[in-house]
């Protein structure tokens, strides 16, 4: 991720983005919720995208982000824009587009709309930005691959808004093993509630088809670094695939990631579990090969970052939504 860490060039022309946004007569305002961090940044890019395409100015809503642990936005990078914390208008997050918004809050909907009719909410672009339409209309497709444009479109727009603090950098450079294991495969296993929840977003995918796609890759790769939230996942890999050397940062108490506990946690947990994160991510992106699941936020973010070159994924195809 060292892409994202900041410079004296990339910080002008941050500054240089921010004040042509500025200029522009309708603004979003886009909410921070309390989905997964990584969803939230997936989408985020989105919502980037499409004020840019529809030109408009971009403001981000992090009054009720669940992830932030002081101020928001800025606990993990540098300004992109003007920061709100205090919203005048706001709707509840668990409402994405407008035809989910309850009876209560529709008055302080059409109140703004009153207000500021030039200023839209994420409920206005929920929808819209998340559906082939805006991606067929708006990023030409130079392959077979539908998804091509959107794909180059979405990683410029994380280099050129998403930056990381020093903090975080700093935190990356004193625990990072990159150097001292390469060449290596990164996997990122999900359990918790993605394949476990109320909701079961996605599948438990057998921890062999995963060493499998790596041995279909690359048959010399010796190292192997696991992300996962379930310790168990690391017990089963070192029980059953004893050629490889095994790395991980999980922690033995960890038994699967569940975001309402993730929620209700003090501001030095929320902390300790994002720059966790961070931390799997820089492993996954500066891996020689990756394998993960597209169906998770994290791996299609990963597959982004690396814009696809010896990615690989278990369970779907990649896609920006």
């Amino acid at each position: 991720m060292k892409e994202l860490f900041i410079d004296k060039k990339k910080k002008m022309n941050v500054q240089n983005i921010r004040e042509s946004r500025g200029k522009r007569k309708r603004t979003l305002i886009y909410s921070l919720t309390n989905r997964g961090f990584l969803s939230e940044l997936n989408n985020l890019l989105l919502g980037i995208l499409y004020s840019d395409q529809m030109r408009m100015d971009f403001k981000l809503n992090t009054s009720t982000w669940s992830s932030k642990f002081r101020s928001g936005w800025t606990d993990y990078f540098y300004p992109f824009c003007d920061e709100i914390t205090k919203p005048k208008f706001f709707i509840p997050h668990k409402y994405s587009n407008y035809s989910t918004i309850g009876n209560r809050d529709l008055p302080v909907y059409y109140l703004s709309k009153i207000v500021n009719p030039r200023r839209y909410l994420i409920q206005d672009v929920w929808q819209k930005m998340r559906n082939d339409d805006f991606v067929n209309t708006h990023f030409l497709c130079t392959s077979s691959d539908k998804y091509n444009g959107i794909l180059s479109a979405k990683r410029k727009t994380l280099y050129d808004n998403v930056i990381l603090k020093q903090n975080v950098v700093d935190y990356l450079k004193e625990n990072e093993i990159v150097n001292s294991i390469k060449p290596f495969a990164g996997i990122h296993i999900r359990r918790g509630d993605k394949v476990l929840g109320g909701t079961k977003e996605a599948n438990a995918i057998r921890i062999a088809e995963y060493i499998e796609l790596i041995e279909k890759n690359d048959r010399n790769i010796e190292n192997l670094f696991v992300a996962t939230d379930d310790y168990s996942c690391i017990e089963d890999i070192s029980n059953t695939f004893k050629q490889f050397n095994i790395f991980t940062f999980c922690e033995p108490n960890k038994k699967g990631y569940k975001n309402i506990t993730f929620i209700k946690s003090n501001s030095n947990e929320k902390k300790k579990e994002i720059f966790s994160l961070f931390l799997d991510l820089y492993h996954l992106c500066e891996s020689d090969i990756f394998v993960g699941t597209y169906s998770s936020n994290i791996g299609r973010f990963v597959a982004l970052y690396r814009n696809l070159k010896q990615s690989f994924s278990v369970d779907r195809n990649w896609n920006p939504f």
